[in-house]
């Protein structure tokens, strides 16, 4: 079986942003996870304007010989004040 992970763009449907590959699964990714887009060899520009991701929703594509995971991200400014109140209004 092979796993695969695309993150689209903020807001987007269709632009991905980073697509991974790989032999075994990854872990699992909730709708209101931050994704911090600051280790990627390019991040679309969000590193620069000082934002991260949110994931809001997941769309999954399941084949006998793969399993695709799509998440669809916003954006929010990369502050610890922005990320702690996303996170309370997750409780």
């Amino acid at each position: 079986m092979k796993y695969v992970l695309e993150i689209n763009k903020p807001g987007s449907l269709d632009d991905v942003l980073l697509n991974v590959k790989s032999d075994t699964p990854f872990m699992a990714l909730e709708s209101g996870a931050i994704v911090d887009p600051a280790v990627w060899e390019d991040s679309g520009g969000l590193v620069a304007e000082g934002k991260t991701l949110v994931v809001v929703g997941q769309q999954h594509f399941i084949t006998p010989t793969m399993h695709k995971v799509v998440l669809f991200t916003e954006a929010i400014i990369n502050t610890r004040a922005e990320v702690r109140q996303h996170l309370g209004r997750r409780r």
